[in-house]
């Protein structure tokens, strides 16, 4: 059995099942699914990139190559994550392939508005700090934990 894809499929993953009809009495029709991806002249590799499960932003970067399989040069204009992510991007070959260095960003992502931060530690007097925060801000807070803490009893 041969089977060719439309050439008009959007690129992209695809997911579909294949029909057979069999003179078998026992077996009389077959499913067959059928998996793929449809790439353009523009190949992202890896297709996903995951952190996995993490502690914080200790987790090491991760490399997405964005290769042209095309015959004319391409570049990369622009490069939209997400908030949690800082991204470095650099050119491997001039309009052949650009790779993207995506990092966890350190430190807590937070809404602007008025927060308040509490550290609580089982026999010791909980340590809280109150601070707000505008829309595209950055805040540092240092909240120092000294092994002398006052006992709580």
């Amino acid at each position: 059995m041969v089977v060719e894809l439309d050439a008009a499929l959007p690129l992209g993953r695809f997911n579909d099942e294949i029909v057979v009809r069999t003179t078998s009495a026992a077996q009389p029709t077959i499913t067959v699914s059928v998996l793929g991806t449809i790439e353009g002249d523009i190949a992202v590799l890896p297709p996903q990139v995951t952190f996995g499960v993490t502690r914080g932003a200790l987790v090491e970067p991760r490399e997405l190559f964005v290769r042209n399989r095309g015959r004319r040069p391409v570049a990369v204009t622009r490069v939209a994550v997400p908030a949690g992510i800082t991204y470095e991007l650099s050119t491997v070959e001039p309009g052949i392939e650009y790779r993207l260095n995506l990092r966890l960003r350190a430190g807590l992502l937070v809404d602007a508005g008025a927060h308040t931060l509490e550290v609580v530690r089982p026999g010791f007097e909980s340590a809280r700090r109150d601070f707000e925060i505008d829309s595209g801000e950055q805040l540092r807070l240092d909240v120092e934990l000294a092994e002398a803490a006052v006992a709580v009893n």
